[in-house]
């Protein structure tokens, strides 16, 4: 799930806030390199257009640092997961980022080549400067997305062991246990477990969980008591088949001591096709495979409180 509009003003604030720190510094930085270069008669040479340059380059990568910072500690705030969403979300954001700057010191340098070199500009100098600059930019795009990556796959690493330790204290080994018609693997199903595993969840799903020889009763009905909730896929295959409604049985079993188990996701149905095979289903707020796989394993998340 996104940052809210209050979690992208927290984190603005705290990139203005680093951007007032090193803007007061800034002018008084150039003015000095502006009087070493003059003091050794160098103002006007190539020297001094590589160390503005480099300044400058500093100064965007502290500026693309404090970006970053500023997004990942807005989804720490919010308790938000960082999961793809969330990086996908802090990637673009910092890519945008760095190219605007990136338009922004070309154009600078471009200008103060043309001020401190003037008619002398040695040809192609101002062409060589803005591939220089693109490739410093893309370096320190390169590193931070690296970060930010490693950054996501260390929080879906701890909260895995989290939920294993709580789900250990349960005596659950799962958090979810999907609940499915075969018939909709190949549309839904199967793209829908492999991406809730990848967001971090431990998942009963029979493609992973079963072994040549295991007990096919034995194993479903191993999963059901061993997992926090159940991920039913409503559908119309999913009513016509007696195998699936035994295990939807089985959690609904679950469920008579007032503990919210059963997590609905409507594939390929409608509302009234839900109410006439199972009332009480049907009054369940549902995610909907219709909204696309990103959103239904983001309100799958939520309602785990994750």
């Amino acid at each position: 799930m996104p940052l809210d509009e209050v979690g992208r003003r927290y984190a603005d604030s705290i990139y203005q806030r680093r951007l007032h720190e090193i803007s007061g510094n800034e002018e008084q930085e150039i003015n000095q390199l502006r009087n070493q270069h003059a003091s050794r008669g160098s103002i006007l040479s190539g020297a001094y257009i590589h160390d503005h340059f480099k300044l400058l380059l500093e100064r965007v990568d502290t500026l693309a640092q404090a970006k970053l910072d500023g997004l990942v500690k807005a989804y720490e705030k919010s308790g938000l997961p960082f999961d793809e969403v969330a990086f996908r979300d802090v990637k673009g954001e910092v890519v945008d980022f760095c190219h605007s700057q990136q338009h922004s010191l070309i154009g600078s340098m471009n200008q103060e080549v043309r001020q401190t070199l003037g008619a002398n500009t040695p040809t192609g100098t101002l062409e060589a400067l803005s591939k220089q600059i693109i490739s410093q930019i893309d370096a320190i795009i390169s590193r931070l997305v690296c970060d930010l990556a490693i950054k996501r796959d260390e929080k879906i690493l701890e909260d895995r062991k989290t939920k294993q330790v709580y789900a250990a204290a349960l005596g659950k080994e799962w958090d979810v246990f999907i609940c499915h018609a075969s018939e909709d693997k190949k549309d839904f199903v199967d793209l829908f477990a492999h991406q809730l595993r990848n967001s971090g969840l431990s998942v009963w799903y029979d493609v992973f969980s079963l072994k040549v020889g295991d007990s096919l009763r034995r194993k479903i009905d191993e999963g059901l008591a061993h997992s926090r909730y159940g991920v039913v896929v409503l559908s119309k295959h999913f009513f016509s088949k007696e195998w699936p409604q035994n295990e939807l049985d089985g959690l609904m079993s679950r469920e008579i001591v007032g503990t919210k188990v059963i997590l609905p996701i409507w594939h390929n149905i409608t509302a009234e096709e839900v109410r006439i095979n199972s009332p009480i289903l049907a009054g369940r707020v549902a995610a909907k495979s219709e909204h696309g796989l990103e959103k239904v394993i983001s309100e799958i998340r939520e309602a785990m409180g994750l």
